[in-house]
């Protein structure tokens, strides 16, 4: 029941604020090269980042804290960008995503790298089923149900192509807590059952077209 009741101390949240501010501005900074411009930008960014986190940890802290839920999703998400962007495993990923026989063809282990993809997946919706018991306080063999259908969506949404080769963890982020926000508003609506699958259905097939859309204008 930790998982969902616990918050950190405001000390605490503002002194994770400041390493993940710290943390971004290095490695959005390590990634350029010399130029003064490119590192205008950067500085540019991470400082819109701090501000970001800042303004979070400060509504945060005015009700109890930063909820741990909220540390779970922060380190999954470096987990994935890390992995993802700076690790060959990703390389490898983004390289059978855009074209399997060619990245067989290129000495990538497909077979591999799908297997231990799948079994991170597994990881990942394992810790998801732990949150979820926890905030419903129990468990039954349909929670989960559907929400295949919103973590789509939210990639789509987020800027993954549905033919692979192309996305991002933070786009991923965005696209997820759209999702969220679009879900919880109906809930507080109490909008009924029905008008909420028909909503993330054409949710999803508005991300759909899009993807397709946006996929016909590049390869054009």
């Amino acid at each position: 029941s930790l998982l969902t009741t616990y918050y950190l101390p405001p000390a605490a949240g503002w002194a994770l604020a400041a390493c993940a501010a710290a943390a971004l501005g290095w490695a959005r900074l390590s990634d350029l090269p010399a130029e003064q411009t490119g590192r205008e930008t950067a500085l540019l960014e991470t400082l819109l980042a701090a501000q970001a986190l800042a303004l979070f940890v400060l509504l945060m802290n005015r009700y109890r804290g930063v909820p741990l839920p909220v540390l779970v999703l922060a380190a999954a998400t470096a987990a994935v960008l890390v992995l993802a962007e700076r690790t060959p495993f990703g390389r490898h990923l983004y390289a059978i995503g855009g074209n399997e026989e060619a990245a067989h063809l290129s000495g990538v282990p497909v077979q591999r790298c799908v297997i231990w993809a799948f079994g991170l997946m597994g990881a990942v919706v394992a810790v998801t089923g732990f949150l979820q018991t926890a905030y419903a306080g129990a468990s039954t063999t349909t929670v989960g149900e559907l929400m295949e259908l919103d973590a789509i969506a939210a990639c789509v949404i987020g800027g993954t192509s549905l033919k692979g080769g192309r996305g991002s963890a933070l786009r991923v982020l965005v696209g997820s807590l759209i999702m969220a926000v679009l879900l919880n508003g109906m809930t507080l609506m109490a909008v009924a059952p029905e008008v909420k699958l028909v909503t993330r259905g054409l949710v999803l097939a508005l991300a759909v077209w899009l993807d397709t859309k946006l996929s016909a204008r590049g390869a054009s």
